[in-house]
């Protein structure tokens, strides 16, 4: 367990989270913690799912995913950890006063879900344990970044249910999908069809099909053929390679046939998409390998 000092610090505003303790915990099976109320809030994340059950109020939530718990101060509750199994959570206390800000944080904190599943890519474990390490080293301003680093989760958190309040419909892409993606990427030099590709997830052709046309939007063919596009284009500002050398570089045979697609997908032709957006600065970087990252190497991203 890992006590923080109780301080302020000029860097704060009232709406930044002042942690008060935290911990990566496995508890033996069979505990319970509880009843109980706090004063102060607690987030809580368990990495896997389990029997464990959580009660608050009159509603009972089973952990049995990967999932955040928040509790707010007063609110009586209780774990019922696994019967059969050691469960690991790591939790974080803290005080935060939000209720005379307009922080967009403001429902989640103060009102909000209690349970909120977590995402395959989401980066909010990995900031938490973060934290924990931070207040264990104690290096330059650890507690400042700290809470800064909680806010940061906090509003990870609070994306991901305003989304599914706006959008409800939205789905989170199963593992499989993400798995089917980054082999395409890995692969779009080969002649890959749609079979292979399904193979890899174990699941049935058809079943593929329908689950990545869901998620994705485009049939597993046609995303394939967009992706080589994609490909295409960072070829075409990172190398100095001909058009029919891209094409072939990207898995097409047919240097018109590329040529046609390109047109298609991005409405210019190949090589107006070169003179519109090359940047002499690009030439200079090195290929990137690592497809299955979260976000694309070698690409400007854009804030604006």
């Amino acid at each position: 367990m890992i006590h923080t000092q109780d301080k302020q610090s000029g860097l704060f505003q009232m709406d930044i989270p002042q942690i008060e303790m935290a911990g990566d915990f496995i508890i033996k099976s069979g505990w319970t913690l509880g009843p109980r109320s706090l004063t102060e809030y607690e987030l809580v994340y368990f990495p896997k799912g389990s029997k464990t059950k959580y009660e608050v109020f009159d509603r009972t939530y089973l952990l049995n995913e990967s999932c955040f718990i928040i509790t707010r101060p007063s609110e009586e509750h209780m774990y019922i950890f696994d019967q059969i199994q050691p469960t690991r959570h790591l939790f974080i206390h803290f005080k935060c006063d939000v209720a005379k800000s307009d922080s967009p944080l403001k429902d989640l904190i103060l009102n909000g879900t209690s349970y909120i599943a977590a995402e395959e890519t989401s980066f909010v474990p990995r900031m938490l344990k973060h934290i924990l390490y931070l207040a264990d080293t104690r290096p330059y301003q650890w507690y400042e970044r700290c809470n800064y680093l909680l806010l940061a989760a906090l509003a990870e958190l609070n994306g991901t249910t305003e989304l599914k309040k706006t959008e409800p419909n939205s789905k989170i892409k199963p593992i499989q999908i993400i798995r089917a993606l980054d082999y395409i990427d890995k692969n779009l030099t080969r002649n890959l069809n749609v079979a292979e590709v399904a193979n890899i997830t174990g699941w049935t052709h058809e079943h593929f099909t329908r689950i990545f046309t869901d998620h994705i939007g485009l049939p597993p063919q046609k995303a394939i053929m967009y992706r080589r596009v994609e490909r295409a284009c960072q070829h075409l500002l990172h190398e100095q390679w001909s058009i029919k050398q891209i094409a072939f570089a990207v898995g097409f045979k047919d240097e018109h046939y590329f040529s046609r697609t390109f047109i298609k997908v991005k409405g210019i032709t190949a090589t107006e998409y070169r003179n519109k957006y090359a940047d002499s600065r690009l030439h200079h970087l090195a290929p990137a390998d690592e497809y299955s990252s979260p976000y694309p190497f070698n690409k400007y991203i854009l804030f604006s």
